[in-house]
């Protein structure tokens, strides 16, 4: 008998104990992408995992813009690799990706508005293939090794991107800009490559890093184009804590630059 009271602790002879099975142990994919328009506005919010989208139109139908997971990563629940399409976007288009290292391409498409995109901390990356964005390009990401690249594409009003501490790779190859092209950096390693691209209004970099009293204070960013990028002798100005490259409006060459 047991010391508080009468309650035996052993089981009779033929008695079942139930047990536990540990449940098999689950990997956790890519996530889902969901994706529904508002108006003519086409948005997409990621969830914490890894997210991959590709956004394109004219894929199924004429016109029509479809966005597909890859990489595992599923769209309204649709399998990977499955375009879904949208009808009846003629407006902007807005994405935020959340936390995970996130992948968003536009390729083949023209976006009549602007396009938004918040990558959210992780190592994200946002490219533009040949495509034409009708209004301006805002791209923000929180921590995380972020790159940025547009390749043989125009937007017709102005790209800024804003990255935080981690370090940074931005590339505008055979891109056109028609407003003015910003890129903020947080700590850390970033670049700059210019190359057959074109600003109508300026171009301006910046890298920053913080000190323990919190005092913004300068990093080091590379800048480079390739001779066949229409930009003049470069203007490198230091105004603490940033430094600013400008692109004069006649053409030639900048020349590589650290800043």
């Amino acid at each position: 008998m047991s010391k508080g009271g009468n309650v035996k602790n052993r089981r009779s002879a033929g008695e079942t104990i139930p047990l536990i099975e540990p449940l098999e142990p689950r990997l956790l994919l890519s996530g889902n992408v969901t994706v529904f328009t508002i108006g003519t506005g086409l948005f997409a919010y990621g969830d914490v995992s890894a997210n991959d989208i590709l956004i394109e139109q004219g894929v199924l139908h004429a016109g029509l813009f479809t966005v597909t997971g890859r990489n595992a990563t599923t769209v309204n629940e649709t399998a990977a690799g499955t375009p879904v399409e949208f009808p009846d976007i003629n407006g902007d288009l807005w994405a935020w990706m959340s936390d995970g290292n996130d992948v968003l391409e536009v390729k083949g498409a023209t976006v009549p508005g602007l396009m938004w995109v918040d990558g959210g901390a992780g190592d994200n990356t946002v490219t533009i293939d040949p495509t034409t964005i009708n209004g301006s390009v805002f791209v923000m990401n929180g921590v995380g090794l972020d790159t940025f690249s547009m390749t043989s594409s125009q937007i017709l009003g102005s790209l800024t991107i804003l990255n935080g501490d981690g370090g940074s790779n931005t590339t505008l190859d055979g891109g056109t800009v028609d407003g003015s092209v910003t890129v903020f950096n947080g700590a850390g390693s970033d670049s700059f490559l210019l190359d057959n691209s074109s600003s109508g209004d300026g171009i301006y970099a910046a890298s920053s890093s913080s000190t323990a009293t919190g005092v913004p204070t300068r990093r080091s960013m590379t800048v480079a184009s390739s001779a066949a990028s229409p930009f003049s002798t470069a203007r490198v100005t230091t105004i603490s804590p940033w430094t600013m490259w400008t692109k004069p409006r006649t053409s030639g060459r900048v020349p590589s630059a650290t800043c």
